[in-house]
């Protein structure tokens, strides 16, 4: 499950095509696919875009419910795209924008691990649109990001003061 910082979002919006030369999916040690940086890249640089059909959260498929990407209100978006496998850090490399791109929040070097933090929200997304951010317990899982400030298990959302 992935959370949209910005609830306004549309899934339908086109990404720059330069990003298509920025990241590609790999493999990672235990068999999972992951998304990498191809060549060295500058904070701001997109990497993937999400994309895909938008349904409600009652019909996700069981399958998509790790994937599923809350757009805007109780629009869920299932990944189609790169972009569903993004991993999640305590200390991500890449946050979502209102276009449903993906784009480096630092310098990132060719080869390096592309994240994202699954349960991060500001106070303000979150006084928005309370009821909308439930938290299902299929997407609580053990955290194995080696962060400093790794936060250990996910199973709920980490509510932060600013984006």
């Amino acid at each position: 499950m992935i959370m949209l910082q910005n609830t306004n979002a549309v899934a339908s919006q086109t990404p720059p095509e330069s990003f298509l030369d920025n990241a590609r999916v790999s493999m990672r040690p235990d068999g999972q696919k992951q998304l990498v940086a191809v060549r060295d890249l500058p904070a701001g640089a997109t990497v993937a875009h999400f994309e895909g059909p938008v349904v409600k959260w009652n019909d996700v498929p069981l399958e998509e419910i790790q994937y599923a990407l809350l757009v805007r209100d109780s629009d869920w978006l299932l990944p189609r795209t790169s972009a569903r496998f993004l991993d999640h850090s305590c200390d991500p490399n890449c946050r979502i924008n209102e276009g449903l791109d993906v784009v480096t929040t630092q310098s990132v070097m060719a080869g390096d691990h592309l994240t994202i933090s699954y349960n991060t929200l500001t106070l303000e997304e979150y006084s928005r649109s309370p009821r909308h951010y439930f938290w299902d317990p299929r997407w609580s899982f053990d955290c194995r990001c080696g962060q400093l400030g790794c936060v250990g298990r996910l199973d709920g959302y980490r509510i932060v003061s600013k984006s």
